[in-house]
């Protein structure tokens, strides 16, 4: 799963260029371009968890949902354009070319997996425990 995630991040990157090309905001200009800094942004992130603590290619393909989620989708300044843009994230999710050997039904519809660093002891990135885990 790891070699072809700059290649879905690129495909990712061009749909939703292709979306929200020029579609004006309030104030009349375009709001988001999805640029290069968006996927230095993406990849850093990528970056921030060790490999061992990726185990399966489910566990890549988390990681990167969860990249793309907060470097390219939460940015949008609608609920509307977030949800075009998750649409557009699962259709690249899907496509076998990415990621053939993943159940990517499973990531699409039942990973919560959000991952941090304040919960390691040497500031790994990892995946964190639900909510009332932490709560509790």
């Amino acid at each position: 799963a790891f070699h072809n995630i700059p290649a879905a991040t690129m495909a990712l990157c061009a749909q939703l260029r292709e979306t929200f090309h020029l579609q004006p905001n309030e104030l009349g200009a375009a709001f988001k371009t999805f640029n290069l800094h968006d996927v230095s942004r993406l990849f850093s992130g990528l970056l921030l968890c060790p490999f061992e603590n990726l185990q399966t290619g489910q566990d890549v393909v988390n990681l990167w949902r969860h990249e793309v989620e907060r470097s390219l989708v939460d940015r949008l300044p609608t609920e509307e354009q977030q949800d075009a843009a998750l649409h557009r994230l699962f259709e690249v999710m899907r496509n076998p070319a990415y990621f053939p050997n993943v159940d990517v039904e499973t990531c699409i519809e039942d990973s919560d997996d959000v991952f941090g660093t304040f919960l390691s002891d040497d500031s790994a990135y990892t995946v964190l425990p639900e909510v009332d885990t932490l709560q509790s």
